[in-house]
């Protein structure tokens, strides 16, 4: 372990942290940790291998850098005497409660009512006048200050509170029950962080709703409202306002595990991305201001949820509140959490004046949604609707007896998008639907090389986008206001080959050239002639050696896809049949029988050779008599038509068309 020696010599301040890894710190009292404008030392023995303990008394600060006035503060040491926070001036009678005036003004209270600098607050009143919690606060000026209690305390700008004891350090819990017993004070609690770290929001079984108090003035200031989703951080000697769900009492605490090793000064810093788009409201007027906030996330429902949802506690009757509520009417909820943003959404904002007077709504993280997700204020007392991506705040007069429902906050979706990536057997597309009831007066499809595929006005609906391959698109779309969205979107997959063909002449003679040209966006591209012989490339020349038809299939394929063109090209034998002497040759046809006649021939023998009309030899009879005259060749299996018949005999070719076939 760790000693530190006696004396206020020896006394070690400490402006970050205290981190304990194992063993005992014995501080006799000489331990203290020190509150600046940005950060306030903590005591680190609950992290991963920090589980060490600490003996003896610290000091701790809680620094005031905001102006004078009241603040929620607790206790990070066990029992602490509330002389300990004399330096703010314990006045008023201990216990006193205060009486408010019928009309529950808010600056001043009944001659009678007990007043003082620290006050606390009971839940259960009593309340001598429905709806005024004036009546809840309790002064005190002696006594001791409960672990997890929290304490309404008067600052001065620029001082800090310092207490001095034994550092809560263990998991701690207010014993008392807390209830919900009536519909003024409604379930609200008091309570406060008891560690001399920050802890993380998560929750707390039976409660929710919590509630910061910002001041702005010494008897002025707003609650704000955060949702466990929120992951609040709440900072060292922080007090708040939890509520009661239900009229049974409970007990309420935080556990070790929620401390955070952080130096935050901030009441109200937030960590975490727990939303999909928000929106952060302000209104500010006649001196003063609130807050409200509204956000999507896809746990979210339209119902009250004391995870995602925190209602709104009332600030002083004379300065503005805005608040949202349930589709029902339902809670005013300083916190509304939505589902996802798939619909339209019309969310009635809340505004009570307090006074008389110009008022300014602002409207922050507009950004947050979609580029063609559309936001309005709509103003139901003159009829007025802002689209807030245009201009994000709204100045109007306002006056006490005007309808509170006065605003409504209408949310449209952004287009949805459907991509089909690009595949070998076809291109790819993108389908756009917009739903909810926005009409964009043009739109526009472009590529990242400003090529426009597709363009035109009073977009809505679904548009299919066709004829796409692998590469990043723009959508642009223009709304009737001038606001001009922008969608992004990335078509993937592997480049379809397309493939074609031209060729010189399609009807050639034998051992004439032909020249071949393929259109293609392929990488590798192969000729097949027909007659068994290949080339490569873009261009290529052939001729054939006999004569036929001939298909010709060109093959284009990349690393992933292939394709093909195919043409016929007819080749003419040019050997001819020459030399006709039909005089002394008769040649025709009978049946599936060629019919020969030789008429005062010279040789012996002949080789009688058969060609159809595109010069392909289909039959051959070699070393025929031509003694006999008359010779009958059997010809089965012929197609119908005309044929050439070609005599080879003595060193003479003769030739003969003829028509064969039934």
């Amino acid at each position: 372990g760790v000693t530190i020696p006696i004396g206020g010599l020896n006394q070690i301040k400490i402006n970050t942290a205290v981190s304990l890894p194992q063993g005992a710190f014995t501080t006799n009292g000489n331990l203290y940790l020190v509150s600046t404008s940005t950060q306030t030392a903590y005591i680190n023995n609950f992290t991963t291998l920090y589980t060490g303990t600490i003996t003896g008394n610290i000091t701790m600060e809680r620094y005031n850098s905001g102006a004078t006035g009241f603040r929620y503060l607790s206790m990070p040491i066990n029992n602490a005497n509330i002389s300990q926070i004399s330096e703010v001036g314990l006045t008023g009678p201990n216990m006193g409660q205060v009486i408010p005036l019928p009309s529950c003004s808010p600056v001043s209270v009944a001659q009678n009512s007990a007043y003082g600098n620290v006050m606390e607050w009971h839940e259960d009143g009593p309340f001598p006048y429905a709806g005024c919690r004036q009546s809840g606060w309790y002064v005190r000026s002696s006594g001791t200050l409960e672990n997890f209690r929290g304490y309404l305390v008067r600052m001065y700008q620029n001082s800090a509170v310092v207490v001095t004891g034994t550092p809560n350090l263990t998991a701690q819990t207010y014993a008392t029950p807390l209830s919900n017993t009536n519909s003024t004070g409604d379930g609200w609690q008091l309570m406060g962080n008891p560690y001399p770290s920050p802890v993380q929001w998560t929750g707390v079984a039976g409660f929710g709703d919590l509630n910061l108090f910002a001041t702005s003035g010494i008897y002025t200031g707003t609650y704000a409202s955060f949702a466990p989703v929120q992951n609040k951080i709440i900072a060292s000697m922080q007090g708040f306002f939890v509520r009661r769900l239900s009229p049974s009492g409970a007990s309420f605490s935080i556990p070790n595990s929620s401390r955070r090793a952080l130096s935050n000064i901030t009441y109200q810093d937030l960590s975490g991305n727990w939303y999909e788009h928000l929106l952060e409201i302000d209104i500010t007027g006649n001196g003063y201001s609130d807050h409200s906030t509204l956000y999507f996330n896809s746990g979210a429902t339209a119902d009250y949820e004391a995870y995602y949802d925190a209602r709104k506690m009332d600030g002083r009757l004379d300065q503005p509140t805005i608040y949202t509520h349930l589709p029902n009417g339902g809670e005013q909820l300083g916190v509304n959490g939505l589902g996802s943003l798939n619909q339209t959404y019309v969310v009635p904002l809340v505004m009570k004046p307090g006074q008389n007077g110009e008022y300014t709504l602002n409207f922050a993280e507009v950004a947050t949604f979609p580029a063609s997700a559309m936001v309005y204020l709509q103003d139901l007392q003159t009829g007025t609707l802002t689209d807030l991506r245009a201009n994000a705040s709204y100045t109007f007069t306002a006056d006490v007896n005007d309808n509170p429902e006065r605003f409504l906050i209408r949310f449209e979706p952004a287009v949805k998008a459907t991509i089909a990536d690009e595949t070998c057997e076809a291109d790819g597309n993108i389908v756009v639907t917009q739903p909810g009831n926005t009409v964009w007066s043009a739109y526009q499809l472009r590529d990242n090389a400003n090529n426009v595929y597709a363009q035109g006005s009073n977009f809505s609906g679904t548009t299919t986008f066709s004829n796409l391959h692998p590469q990043e698109y723009i959508l642009t779309l223009t709304h009737p206001s001038g606001y001009v969205a922008q969608e992004f979107y990335t078509v993937n997959g592997v480049s379809a080959v397309n493939a074609a063909m031209a060729v010189s002449a399609t009807n050639v003679e034998v051992n004439e050239n032909v020249n071949f040209t393929a259109t293609s966006n392929a990488s590798e591209l192969v000729w097949n002639f027909g007659d068994g012989n290949q080339q490569v490339g873009a261009n290529a020349t052939h001729s054939y050696a006999e004569a036929g038809t001939y298909n010709v299939i060109l093959t284009a394929s990349n690393n992933n896809c292939d394709n093909v063109a195919s043409g016929i090209i007819t080749v003419s034998n040019t050997t001819g049949i020459t030399n006709t002497t039909a005089e002394t040759l008769t040649v025709f046809g009978y049946g599936e029988q060629l019919v020969v006649e030789f008429n005062n021939w010279g040789a012996n023998k002949a080789d009688i050779f058969m060609f159809n009309a595109l010069g392909q030899r289909v039959q051959s009879f070699t070393g025929v008599s031509t003694l006999k005259g008359r010779q009958l060749l059997t010809i089965a299996g012929i197609t119908p038509g005309y044929y050439f018949i070609q005599v080879v005999s003595g060193g003479k070719v003769t030739g003969k068309k003829v028509y064969l076939g039934r």
